[in-house]
């Protein structure tokens, strides 16, 4: 699972970066002025710096700015309207931002005993919850949310199958590294879970187990992961997790969550 989502990361970064080769970033100045080319720099609150087509630099208030948007490269858009005045240079427009996110779950476990290790079937499940991003830096963000998450894993023993049905509510507190004009960036940061409900199911029955004495309550996770802003609104995401902390104390074997994420975020 571990090479997959590699995998796919690796492919949604390259299909990301060429689906955005025809678009270029446009400011609507109150003056009246309009800027195109890339954002490269943005003070949160204060100011944007934008360099045009044929590299020259204009740093703008954001007070002067009516609104900003992402539009497809047109022939007659390869030089920029002059704006009407320029600021000093300074710093993509980021402010502090609050948001709700959700999406699917592949979650399985991690089973290790010495130095043998297996992996459980995937159980799929859901995440929603909250989030809120507060700019440290013009490329560095940290991102602290608040997750309802659906976990762990499938398996067999003899002819019949098991499913652990093991809900978190986590709160992932990652830092964003965006290395693409302020929409695509690396997340990576802990994962700290407290475990809500905890069964096992077998044939349409189920048992709940949140009540063993062996049980570790408490998860602490690693996570890491992209995402890239389709809009100024929706943001999309690949995550995955991998548990630290083993889900029952006192044996022989250690048991782990492992958990994909694929999500749509949408901000306020």
């Amino acid at each position: 699972m571990k090479r997959n989502l590699l995998t796919t990361v690796f492919v949604l970064t390259v299909t990301i970066l060429f689906a955005q080769n025809n678009f270029q970033d446009v400011v609507y100045l109150k003056n009246g002025s309009i800027i195109r080319g890339i954002i490269v720099e943005q003070i949160p609150n204060e100011s944007l710096k934008i360099e045009t087509a044929d590299g020259s630099l204009f740093v703008f208030r954001i007070s002067d700015v009516e609104r900003m948007t992402r539009e497809r490269v047109e022939v007659s858009q390869q030089t920029a309207t002059a704006p009407h005045s320029i600021q000093q240079e300074q710093t993509p427009v980021r402010r502090r931002e609050f948001g709700v996110k959700g999406g699917l779950n592949v979650a399985s476990q991690m089973v290790s005993e010495g130095r043998s290790s297996s992996q459980t079937d995937a159980r799929l499940g859901i995440h929603i919850g909250f989030f809120v991003e507060l700019p440290i830096s013009t490329r560095v963000s940290f991102q602290p949310e608040l997750l309802y998450s659906m976990q762990g894993g499938k398996y067999g023993v003899g002819r019949h199958t098991y499913t652990d049905r093991i809900d978190y509510i986590n709160l992932p507190l990652m830092f964003k590294f965006y290395i693409w004009q302020q929409r695509l960036s690396i997340d990576v940061g802990p994962q700290f879970g407290y475990m809500i409900s905890a069964k096992v199911s077998r044939d349409g029955n189920s048992v709940s187990f949140y009540d063993f004495e062996g049980l570790n309550k408490f998860d602490i996770s690693l996570a890491l992961g992209l995402s890239f802003r389709l809009t100024d609104k929706i943001n999309l995401g690949l995550r995955g997790t991998a548990g630290l902390t083993s889900i029952l104390e006192g044996g022989d074997s250690n048991y782990t969550n492992s958990v994909s994420q694929l999500s749509i975020a949408f901000r306020f």
